[in-house]
């Protein structure tokens, strides 16, 4: 039994420093997409700036608002529309699972549903020997 302890303690700990190396990559990854967010952010901003000073010029303080504004709201609007095509494609490749695979699945399901109730105290154990091996000194 003293093997088997041995061995999930290091499954556990290889497990541990993997998820640590995946959560620190997600972080660093959204730490920079938040960071470039906000320098494109402020690009935009100065270039709505840009282009109402050389249209307030040639139109008028007012008309140059009304056509900064328009841009915006287009700029928006097709955001939006790339943003839904891109969702529903993602949602379209997800979801298709060919039904051979799909009968499998539910033949795995039913055998593991009957299956559990023998499973069940082992389960317990393990998950207790996990908590009990990863704990701290």
């Amino acid at each position: 039994m003293i093997p088997l302890a041995k061995l999930a303690g290091q499954a556990l700990r290889l497990a541990e420093r993997q998820a640590e190396a995946k959560a620190r990559r997600a972080v660093l990854k959204a730490g920079g997409g938040a960071v470039a967010a906000v320098f494109f952010c402020i690009a935009v901003g100065f270039a709505a700036f840009g282009g109402y000073m050389l249209l307030s010029a040639g139109l008028g303080p007012v008309a140059a608002a009304f056509v900064m504004a328009l841009l915006a709201l287009g700029l928006g609007a097709l955001v939006l529309l790339i943003a839904g095509q891109v969702a529903r494609s993602r949602a379209r490749d997800s979801a298709a699972l060919p039904p051979e695979i799909e009968q499998q699945l539910e033949t795995l399901s039913r055998e593991a549903g009957q299956e559990i109730g023998k499973a069940a105290p082992y389960i317990v154990l393990a998950g207790f020997l996990a908590g009990f091996l990863s704990g701290r000194k």
